[in-house]
Parts: structure tokens; C-alpha cells; sequence
């Protein structure tokens, strides 16, 4: 459930027509060019579009207002391409900007009025705000957060128009594991900053958090048997407790000048970390089945690729880990090729995991599973 795209919209009295108006903030090369509410997180925003629409109402709507029959050219495009064409969002809807900025926001949200995985997702990434982590009953100021804020003080500059209106659109389907039932907890949330590693930069930081969503993210759906949240918690406390024996096995065991990615210890644990769940599923198997977790269901050839991560095997091979993009389909099959060096270099890792996959579907016994894999671990530290 995501607001996925924001638009504006102004009523010329000319031509009594909506004008589409892009937000000036916004550069070209930027992922949501043109719109608005950008940086904000898109589930709260989902929940306080809702709210916001349904006051003095008695009862929640059940349906979306849809897109305005008279909607601007851009944005009745934008409407077909995203909903009908690729389906990427299911629904739209819209408001009048004097309603955004007639919205009480210091009233409180009662948190418990969410489902229990996004009260769960907000709260644990709060967590470094202590006041507000412990309510249970927060204003919509510090819901929705200063960026919010910010962006709504850029709006009042069209409160000079008579008729402005923001159009939407959302994906609000329930179906399957894209649902938010899986909402690994951020690595940072146990472990503070300061005290894992020193040069730990904000970029690392970043990507710490992501590496560490994939690799729960992945465990979790690989071992949970029903979609269930307490199933999920379950196998989540299972994948942070793999995924800490594994960091304390590879800080013992992985060179920092063998894989050279912003220096930073960390930040390289968690990249082969990531791998070594992935390939471990698959007891090491490299193809275009398993490469596709990385590159999706298809690899993206460019004219030209921009790699933020490489992964370095020997003297001549180096391949794109980030931007998932490749030249021609050569170098495709060259990144497979790496990848299977990489299996072969941590053939032992990929085994144990592959081994405790296994393990998992036939038992419910976790602790002897984690004292096994940490005196396996702990054996080959000793060799």
C-alpha cells in the first residue's frame, strides 16, 4: 500500500482548463522528476492521503475518487501508462491543495489504526528518535516528518491560484508478499553506528541497510511456509541471528584489501554476505535463474553502465553489482563467469548455508541449527 506518484494540477481562468505544473525542485535526471512529495516515505503518505480524504466521514472509503475527468494532458498519460499499461499503480485519487493546508497536523494518529506490519516498519525506523518510538498515539507532524513539512511550505507559493489540486496514484493491493508482510528490521536498530565500525560513511551506511533488507528479505521468503506475520517475525529473528554468526565468521576470515568497496569493512561483509545467502539457496549454483535476484528477470543491456559496486576476481574482470546494466550480452555472460568464481572462492560458506536451508523445512529446532552452524564456522576460523 504506496502513494507511488504526486502531481499538481492549476485551473487557468483563460482557458478554464488544469494546467500540469512540475516541482521546481526537481532536476531532470531525477528519479521522480516533476512531482511532488518525492522524499517522503510512500506508505505514510498512503495512510495519510486516507485519512486526510475520509474526514467527518463515518465511515472509511471504500473506493478511490479516481482521476478527474478534466485532468491535464500530462498526467492523463502519466494515468494510462502507469495504470493501464504497465499496472504498476491500481488506483487514483485527488484533493484540493486548501485541504492539505487546512489539515490539523498537530491532531494525533492513533498507530494502533495501522496494519501491524506498518505500525511495526515505522516504529523501527524511528528508532532513533526515543520520544516518539515510545507513544502509541503521535501528532501527523512527526508522522509524516520535517520533509514533509518542508515540501508543504513549497506548496503555499500557489496558494496565490483559486483552484489547485494534487492528483495521486497508489498502489493499494493486498495480494501476496509485496503486501508488507515482510518488513525486515534495519541492521542499525541492534548495533549503533559508532560502535560497529569507524569509517563507516553515510553512502555505507545506505548501503548496509539496504544489503541487509535483501539478505533478510530473501531468508525470510525462502523459509517462511505461510504468510503469516508471526511465521514472518519468526523467521526474521532466525535470519538476524544467521546473518550475525556469518558477519562475526567473515570479519575473521576477509581481508579488507581484497574487496575494496569505500572502505569499508562492514559494507564489504554484508555485499558477500548477500551473495552467499543467494548462491547457498542454490548450493552454488550460477545460471540466469539465480543471477536473475541480482539482475532481475532479465539482464538490462546499456550503451554504457555506471557501476556504484564492483566485485574484482583476478586481474582482468571487473562487473557491475549495482546498477545491474551490461554492454552487450558478453559481458553478461562474463558476469556469470565472476559469480562463479565467487562460488568457488567461498564454496565452504555456500555449502554450510546451503546445508542449513535444508535443515530449516524439516525442523523447528533453531537453537541446536545456530549452535551447529557457529561450531562449523568456528572449526574452519581454526584450521
Amino acid at each position: 500500500m504506496k502513494v507511488y506518484y504526486c502531481y499538481l494540477e492549476i485551473f487557468d481562468e483563460e482557458t478554464q482548463q488544469w494546467e500540469y505544473v512540475a516541482n521546481p525542485n526537481q532536476l531532470p535526471e531525477d528519479l521522480y522528476y516533476d512531482q511532488f512529495f518525492s522524499d517522503i516515505d510512500r506508505e505514510s503518505l498512503f495512510f495519510f492521503f486516507k485519512e486526510m480524504e475520509n474526514q467527518g466521514e463515518l465511515t472509511l472509503l471504500t473506493k478511490w475518487k479516481g482521476i478527474p475527468a478534466d485532468a491535464s494532458f500530462s498526467v492523463t498519460n502519466n494515468y494510462y501508462f502507469y495504470l493501464e499499461n504497465i499496472k504498476m499503480c491500481t488506483d487514483a485519487s485527488y484533493f484540493y491543495l486548501n485541504e492539505l493546508f487546512d489539515f490539523e497536523y498537530n491532531s494525533t494518529i492513533d498507530l494502533y489504526k495501522f496494519p501491524r506490519h506498518e505500525y511495526k516498519n515505522f516504529k523501527e525506523y524511528n528508532y532513533e528518535n526515543k520520544q516518539i518510538n515510545s507513544q502509541k498515539h503521535i501528532s501527523f507532524r512527526n508522522y509524516l516528518g520535517d520533509n514533509f513539512i518542508e515540501e508543504l511550505n513549497l506548496l503555499k507559493r500557489y496558494e496565490r491560484y483559486e483552484n489547485c489540486r494534487i492528483i495521486y496514484f497508489v498502489d493499494a493491493d493486498l495480494n501476496g508478499w509485496d503486501d508488507g508482510t515482510i518488513q525486515p528490521e534495519p541492521y542499525f536498530k541492534r548495533f549503533d553506528r559508532g560502535i560497529v565500525g569507524k569509517g563507516i560513511t553515510d553512502q555505507d551506511y545506505g548501503e548496509i541497510e539496504s544489503l541487509n533488507y535483501n539478505i533478510l528479505f530473501y531468508f525470510i521468503e525462502k523459509t517462511a511456509t505461510l504468510e503469516n506475520e508471526e511465521v514472518v517475525e519468526r523467521q526474521e529473528n532466525l535470519g538476524i541471528r544467521v546473518r550475525d554468526i556469518f558477519l562475526n565468521h567473515l570479519k575473521k576470515t576477509i581481508p579488507i584489501q581484497d574487496y575494496e568497496i569505500h572502505n569499508a569493512r562492514l559494507t564489504q561483509q554484508f555485499w558477500i554476505l548477500e551473495k552467499i545467502f543467494v548462491f547457498g539457496y542454490y548450493n552454488g549454483r550460477v545460471d540466469d535463474e539465480t543471477v536473475g535476484y541480482f539482475c532481475g528477470n532479465y539482464p538490462i543491456f546499456k550503451n554504457s553502465l555506471t557501476s556504484y559496486e564492483s566485485f574484482t576476481y583476478g586481474d582482468d574482470y571487473e562487473v557491475d553489482c549495482g546498477g545491474y546494466g551490461f554492454r552487450s550480452r558478453f559481458d553478461f555472460e562474463t558476469f556469470k563467469l565472476i559469480l562463479r568464481g565467487f562460488c568457488e572462492k567461498f564454496e565452504f560458506e555456500i555449502k554450510i548455508i546451503f546445508e542449513l536451508f535444508l535443515k530449516i523445512a524439516k525442523t523447528n529446532n533453531y537453537k541446536y541449527l545456530l549452535k551447529e552452524l557457529e561450531e562449523k564456522l568456528s572449526k574452519r576460523n581454526s584450521e
